[in-house]
């Protein structure tokens, strides 16, 4: 905005430069740019600092934002992965010798399944053992391969895809995959070894049913022998006894267990 000479004298004279003179008006003008110069300054640092305080409010809005999304997709994760753990307890036989215990905790329990030290004529009970040991033979012995099959199946069960999982929830859910595999492998060997100490127990009553001669020769032993010769005998019919308990039950079930995959 152009002054007119008279604003310019008058505020010559209230800075002190007014003299009448060329001199004196330009003075004045530099005056005049400080004073512009001075309000912008201000204005600046006024922008500059509502900026500031608003940058520092929305931060955390934006932070507890994510924070809120992560742990309602990891919600999602977690009910998606519980159902994956069915569906391989399913897989595996499992849910069929699952029961209660007095702590509310889940038990397997095979006493229907070895009678006699054979597989029961439940067909039920008994296809669940062989399905069950031929999928879980067949899936654990490809380590590599089993934890991709379990996080496609999480995210079909959370219906989420993979594009749009969290970084913070994708290490997570390797994490939790890993442990759970661990887990319901544990379980399905344990299931076996359960099978294959009942069928022990039988064998040890009945020696006479044991087929191998050099099982069947320490059992002989064993029996007629002192009480201090079976101390000695004990650890050695207990570990040839429980190999034939579960070649005995492998042979009858027909199928590998567990125990038969080969670890690096």
């Amino acid at each position: 905005m152009k002054l007119s000479s008279k604003i310019k004298q008058q505020i010559s004279r209230i800075a002190g430069t007014y003299s009448g003179n060329d001199a004196a008006v330009d003075e004045m003008n530099a005056i005049l740019l400080q004073l512009t110069m001075a309000l912008m300054m201000i204005f600046l640092i006024a922008f500059s600092l509502f900026r500031l305080k608003t940058t520092e409010e929305l931060e955390p809005v934006a932070k507890i934002k994510e924070e809120q999304q992560l742990n309602f997709q990891r919600q999602e994760l977690i009910s998606a992965l519980e159902r994956t753990v069915d569906y391989y307890n399913i897989r595996y036989g499992l849910k069929s010798f699952a029961k209660l215990n007095n702590q509310d905790m889940v038990v397997y329990d095979v006493g229907e399944l070895i009678v006699n030290g054979k597989l029961a004529d439940n067909q039920a009970l008994k296809n669940a053992f062989i399905n069950g040991a031929k999928a879980s033979f067949e899936d654990y012995s490809n380590p590599d391969v089993l934890p991709q099959k379990w996080f496609a199946r999480v995210m079909m069960e959370a219906s989420i895809d993979e594009n749009t999982l969290q970084p913070g929830n994708a290490k997570w859910l390797e994490d939790q995959i890993k442990m759970k595999i661990k887990q319901v492998r544990s379980d399905v060997a344990g299931l076996q070894y359960q099978s294959a100490a009942y069928v022990q127990t039988y064998l040890a009553k009945h020696p006479e049913e044991v087929t191998d001669a050099g099982v069947k020769s320490l059992l002989e032993q064993y029996i007629v022998s002192p009480p201090e010769t079976q101390k000695i005998l004990l650890n050695e019919l207990d570990n040839s006894l429980k190999n034939y308990a579960f070649q005995y039950l492998k042979t009858q079930a027909d199928v590998a267990l567990m125990r038969d995959i080969v670890r690096d």
